[in-house]
């Protein structure tokens, strides 16, 4: 899988497209995004610049809590009529996103 990394913090240049590791399976109440589209805004900017942390449980290199996409896979727990293989969702309106 490719992500946007924090190389250390600073300008627009510590930025590096990377191959990182695939996810792991989803736990059980939680679902897995194919990410189509993603976007860095203010915060990722700040956490770019060493000024503001990642949001709790999150990697602290991997910016970008906005995107679009489809679930992928699901947890066990997750009931259908919350989200179903191929649903499109984005983030943050539709997810309370938590990376692990």
């Amino acid at each position: 899988m490719r992500a946007v990394i924090i190389t250390k913090p600073g300008d627009v240049d510590v930025l590096a497209i990377k191959e990182v590791d695939d996810p792991p399976a989803p736990s059980a109440d939680r679902v897995l995004v194919r990410v189509r589209a993603a976007a860095l805004n203010r915060a990722d900017i700040l956490q770019r610049q060493g000024k503001y942390p990642p949001p709790p449980g999150a990697p602290t290199d991997i910016p970008g809590m906005e995107f679009a996409g489809e679930v992928s896979q699901t947890g066990p727990d997750i009931f259908p009529s919350h989200h179903t293989l191929g649903d499109i969702i984005r983030s943050p309106s539709d997810v309370l996103l938590i990376l692990t």
